[in-house]
């Protein structure tokens, strides 16, 4: 690519070219409109630069430049010719002009974390970055010349997409706008800051819905925010204005906005987003939210105009994302202050999603929902399925807005019906619609080391119930004090999302969800009233129907294989690995499942694990893969699908997978184990005096083969990697069997009928078996069999 593609010359942000070296060039925008300077960026730091100077601004556009310029940096490091699919290494890359050893893989990675300190508030950034590092996580063991190709290629795929998805955004807005006044033969528009092709690859966010109306000749007039303190709408918006023709273009002073809505005859205010926040907040230049209360005041419809990649689903919602705040001088410089005088200069301010009207990107239009709430997670999950959207009918009756929702308190068993109520349009398919707090009867459901839950139920009609599920901001057995992110109830409902669209025959084992929202993190999902917990059927009665097995067996291969690194598209593996790293609940599950088990901590019991060198080296090659490090084999994973996560009803022959909050794009094998480490350690129970004794050890021995064969059935991913995930599946089951006979498993409840010698017996056994299963596991099936005969 030579050039930033549909861009005009005359209003070029940024000049990139690919050959015969990358090369770039950046429009200096704090010498406009007076001149037109273009810097080279020759390395990171120099686009670091112009992104934290605001030579360059613009959410888009910080984005492109940051990895555009580490792509020349890695470049002109490389002392070779790299082929574009990095297979020549010819060559020799040097981070700095003394020869440094440092690698391709390390320098970019360091380079990367320095760019993401440029501009805190801008999300565009941090997924531009973030999607580099999940292309360089597949090539991270390559050559040199293969590292600075893919950080080449991921630069260069990132600018084509900015562009053709604001050209689609722009179309979309312009089509929403138009829907709201179909009898309007022109449109008047207002917006604020600078969102066009001096803030973006080209055509623009905001600015390219104008463009898009005054394409199909729809645009009447723009009035144009100054924007201060840096006059980005004066100095940049207005001279696009002027350079395209737009008609009817004028210029405001920010104070004045409130003034000329009130004249009436304005149809939309559309504005760009830094960040949009899961529940629909967004951050946009300061002055965005004054203008939206002026908007809502007047009964003038507000809409964000932004790509999917300014839309961060990680974050929950205002209170989380992170204000700028520029130096104090560049307002007293501005405004012609005096020296001596205090500042406040917030870059950019926060609007409440109830203001927005309407989001638009460049898949469509998001909108509220009937309860008035945004779903973005939801939305990027299935763009083109998102059914939650409920369309305006017209503008909204001037009205005074509400505060923006606070984070909701933590329910409880008297507070919890009240919001079933609330959310009761979502749920008549299960609940009556004349459903009040004093017919429903609520009751916590005990057991869960994260979370709050709840059945809430219709007095005397036990099939009309639902189950409530909250994250509070902690982990519940551990206490208030114990933090976490409670945003890990959103990454389970964006794996239940992600499984029914990539793999739709396995909605069978998944449970139906009424509703969920993130300002309280909570979901509303169907209550498994007639299933018993795998774990509880597993130690009262081993001999287990061969439905569930293949059940099981059924629902991994599906899932393993519809994600599988091997059976998607290299910007699909690198998306799921960006959306489904949970690195808390990743590290929650390396300190617990890795680590304490096989330190001291573990006390004599665990001796003879810590002494093993080949238990230990296999422990080492597991939590590796575990990470993430054996990029071929990658797929989206429950994360810890233990039979405490599945229920089940063998009369109907039913099998339900609930709670993947600890979801990870990673190996397949983890889902396998921790199943297998189940039915082992059910086994050991019988075996040591739990109930059935030897004939419990046969059937569970028969009802793990039944499963590796369902999975082998239905995994599509080729004979020699379904054979190297039962291998795997075999040493994660060892991990989590020491583990849990060693007491660092939370609540679960193998050995909690054994007492005494029986106890202690089991406890042995368990972690003999986990050390031949991890040394034996290249064995696969054999070790895990063995296991069983051992007992």
């Amino acid at each position: 690519m030579s050039q930033a593609p549909g861009l005009q010359a005359r209003l070029q942000a940024l000049r990139y070219s690919s050959s015969p070296a990358p090369s770039l060039k950046v429009l200096d925008q704090l010498q406009l409109p007076g001149e037109a300077v273009y810097l080279p960026v020759t390395d990171a730091n120099e686009a670091h630069a112009v992104i934290s100077s605001m030579q360059v601004r613009g959410a888009p556009l910080i984005a492109m430049v940051a990895v555009l310029g580490l792509a020349v940096d890695m470049s002109a490091k490389y002392i070779g010719s790299p082929s574009a699919d990095g297979s020549s290494a010819d060559g020799s890359f040097a981070a700095s002009s003394t020869g440094s050893a440092s690698s391709a893989a390390a320098y970019a990675e360091e380079r990367l974390a320095f760019l993401a300190t440029s501009r805190p508030t801008a999300v565009n950034l941090f997924n531009a970055i973030a999607d580099v590092r999940a292309a360089l996580a597949l090539v991270k063991d390559s050559s040199d010349a293969a590292v600075c190709a893919t950080v080449q290629a991921a630069a260069e795929r990132l600018l084509a997409q900015d562009v053709s998805n604001n050209e689609a955004l722009g179309e979309a807005g312009a089509a929403a706008i138009k829907a709201l006044h179909p009898a309007a033969a022109s449109l008047s528009l207002v917006t604020i800051c600078n969102t066009g092709s001096l803030a973006t690859a080209g055509h623009g966010t905001a600015l390219g819905v104008a463009r898009s109306l005054h394409a199909t000749s729809s645009l009447g007039s723009l009035a144009i925010l100054e924007t201060r303190p840096y006059n980005q709408g004066s100095r940049l918006t207005a001279y696009e204005a002027l350079e395209d023709g737009l008609p009817g273009a004028k210029l405001l002073c920010d104070s004045a906005a409130a003034a000329y809505l009130a004249k009436g005859g304005v149809h939309a205010a559309v504005v760009g987003a830094d960040r949009v926040a899961a529940n629909g907040d967004t951050a946009n230049k300061i002055g965005t939210y004054a203008l939206a209360l002026h908007c809502r005041s007047h009964g003038v419809p507000f809409f964000v105009a932004a790509p999917t990649t300014t839309l961060d689903a990680s974050t929950p919602s205002a209170a989380e994302i992170v204000i700028e705040e520029r130096p104090a001088d560049e307002l007293r410089k501005s405004s012609g202050a005096p020296p001596g005088i205090a500042v406040w200069n917030p870059a950019f301010d926060v609007t409440p999603a109830s203001l927005i009207t309407g989001i638009v990107t460049e898949k469509g239009v998001i909108y509220p929902d009937g309860n008035g709430e945004y779903d973005i997670a939801a939305f990027l999950a299935d763009p083109a399925g998102y059914s939650k959207s409920v369309p305006p009918t017209g503008p909204p009756a001037p009205a005074f807005p509400s505060a923006p929702p606070a984070s909701a308190a933590l329910l409880t068993t008297d507070t919890v019906a009240a919001y079933v109520c609330e959310r009761l349009p979502k749920l008549s398919e299960v609940l009556p619609p004349s459903s009040t707090p004093d017919l429903l009867i609520a009751k916590e459901i005990g057991g869960g080391n994260l979370n709050y839950a709840f059945s809430v139920q219709y007095v005397n009609a036990p099939k009309a119930a639902v189950f409530v599920k909250q994250a509070p901001d902690f982990v519940k057995c551990l206490g208030p004090e114990a933090k976490l992110h409670k945003e890990r109830i959103e990454l389970e409902v964006k794996t239940y999302e992600t499984w029914l669209a990539t793999a739709p025959t396995v909605a069978r084992f998944l449970p139906k969800i009424y509703d969920f929202s993130a300002v309280t993190e909570t979901f509303v999902m169907e209550l498994l009233g007639s299933c018993v917990m795998l774990e509880a059927r597993l130690l009262k009665e081993p001999k287990m129907a061969p439905a569930i097995a293949a059940g099981l067996g059924e629902f991994m291969g599906a899932t393993h294989t519809s994600t599988h690194v091997s059976q998607v598209s290299f910007a699909q593996a690198a998306d799921y690995f960006v959306q489904f790293k949970n690195e808390s609940l990743r590290g929650l599950q390396l300190e617990y499942v890795f680590s304490k088990a096989f330190s001291e901590e573990a006390g004599e019991a665990g001796a003879v694990l810590r002494e093993s060198t080949e238990f230990m080296a296999g422990l080492e090659s597991v939590k590796g893969k575990y990470r993430g490090e054996e990029a071929g084999n990658l797929a989206l994973c429950h994360g810890d699908l233990h039979p405490g996560s599945v229920m089940i009803d063998e009369e109907e022959g039913v099998v339900k997978v609930i709670d993947p909050e600890f979801a990870i794009y990673g190996p397949p094998g983890l889902d396998l184990g921790s199943l297998l480490s189940g039915v082992v350690l059910a086994a050991l129970h019988h075996a040591n005096g739990g109930g059935a004794g030897r004939a419990g050890v046969v059937a569970l021995k028969i009802w793990a083969k039944q499963l590796l064969n369902s999975y082998r059935l239905a995994a599509g991913m080729g004979e020699e990697a379904v054979k190297g995930i039962i291998e795997d599946g075999v040493g994660f089951a060892a991990c989590e069997v020491a583990r849990t006979a060693l007491g660092f498993a939370g609540g679960r409840q193998w050995f909690g009928g054994l007492e005494g010698e029986a106890r202690e017996g089991a406890v042995r056994k368990a972690v003999l078996c986990a050390r031949d299963m991890m040394v034996g596991r290249g064995g696969g099936e054999r070790a895990l069999m063995a296991a069983f005969d051992s007992m």
